[in-house]
């Protein structure tokens, strides 16, 4: 039960951080070359439209999926489930929330960050950046096709994931030491009233 225990408290503590991070990756997937496709496509929108407003999208729905998630987290520590040794009601719904929260978050945050990688990279980059040369003067700004925001995304996305799986793999293993533990009182108290 101690290691159980410990592995809990972590556990928790873990998922607010994760939940912080998938938050400011939400807030920082459009900079970068990808605030400048998103500066210059308004403009072009021929070329980089579909990108720019599906990225906004998906940032914003990422924004509020992320202040749930970091919500959620905060409910293991008002209902102490960080700390109990014997889960009520409340421990379940927490956990419950956290693993929900964490798995909409990864899934739209997986899938999504996938279908806008294949648009940017289906835009027309030597249009994109000839037209954007010629609306700032020669020698302007070149959108380059670094794919790092996309890395950030994947990689937050796949650590929600796996908060929601250790969550629910603790939740199990809490399950089973409650039942393990309260058959053992059980036994105990029958062999003192023999």
């Amino acid at each position: 039960m101690k290691v159980q225990m410990k592995f809990q408290r972590i556990l928790c503590l873990v998922s607010l951080i994760i939940g912080a991070l998938t938050f400011v990756s939400a807030i920082i997937f459009l900079s970068g070359n990808l605030n400048d496709i998103a500066y210059y496509g308004k403009d072009y929108p021929e070329l980089a439209g579909d990108f720019c407003t599906s990225a906004q999208s998906f940032v914003n729905v990422m924004f509020t999926l992320t202040i749930i998630y970091i919500c959620a987290a905060v409910t293991l520590f008002i209902t102490d489930t960080n700390k109990r040794r014997n889960y009520y009601v409340t421990n379940y719904v927490s956990s419950g929330l956290v693993i929900a929260t964490a798995l909409a978050v990864a899934l739209y945050g997986i899938i999504f960050t996938a279908v806008l990688m294949g648009s940017f990279y289906g835009m027309d980059w030597e249009e994109l950046n000839f037209y954007i040369q010629i609306s700032s003067g020669m020698g302007g700004p070149s959108v380059s096709k670094s794919s790092l925001m996309f890395v950030i995304s994947f990689v937050t996305s796949f650590l929600a994931l796996a908060d929601a799986v250790a969550v629910a793999l603790n939740l199990i293993w809490k399950v089973k030491l409650m039942k393990g533990e309260k058959a053992l009182l059980e036994q105990n108290i029958a062999k003192e009233a023999a």
